[in-house]
């Protein structure tokens, strides 16, 4: 596999291992959230009921963006190599004999050339092992399907940034089975 692809995935994947733990939790909130407004919770509770919901789904944990050296180490981790071969790259011998170091180099680029990295490991998996995502996904479709022609404008209105006086007409729901 070619260098600029081994980093490639490489980075994609350390993004994704540290994306899925920083977003599952406002993922969540923001489908509970939605899922209130297609519900019409917000059309009868009104503010301040809507603003504290929305700035509930609003915060974010910290993220770090991977830099050049852990996407070394995954590279060299993902391909088994020992002895890191792109540190010993960019290194400069303090003396001793030009041409043994130039060898050493090039045994570490030899090394580098089969290097790879994998794919991305289950983040969602290890942090959701019942799928409860799933079920975040079936009722804001179910809140969509009851919503009808109101869904649209349910959730306009939830994130719209105009007050919601709130006390609209009772809550019914049809169901036809």
């Amino acid at each position: 596999m070619r260098r600029a692809t081994a980093f490639f995935r490489a980075r994609a994947a350390l993004l994704w291992e540290r994306a899925a733990p920083v977003l599952i939790g406002p993922a969540a909130l923001l489908g509970l959230y939605l899922a209130l407004a297609l519900f019409g919770v917000f059309e009868r509770l009104g503010d301040p009921w809507r603003l504290i919901s929305l700035a509930l789904t609003l915060g974010l944990p910290a993220f770090s963006w991977p830099n050049q050296t852990e996407i070394e180490r995954r590279i060299e981790d993902d391909s088994g190599l020992t002895d890191r071969p792109f540190e010993a790259m960019r290194d400069v011998p303090a003396s001793g004999d030009p041409a043994l170091w130039d060898a050493h180099i090039a045994r570490m680029k030899a090394r580098l050339e089969h290097a790879h990295a994998r794919r991305p490991k289950a983040a969602w998996g290890r942090l959701d092992p019942y799928g409860l995502r799933a079920s975040v996904m079936l009722v804001l479709l179910t809140g969509a399907f009851l919503s009808g022609e109101l869904a649209g404008p349910r959730l306009s209105d939830a994130f719209a940034p105009r007050l919601l006086a709130g006390g609209g007409q009772d809550a019914r729901v049809d169901l036809w089975v």
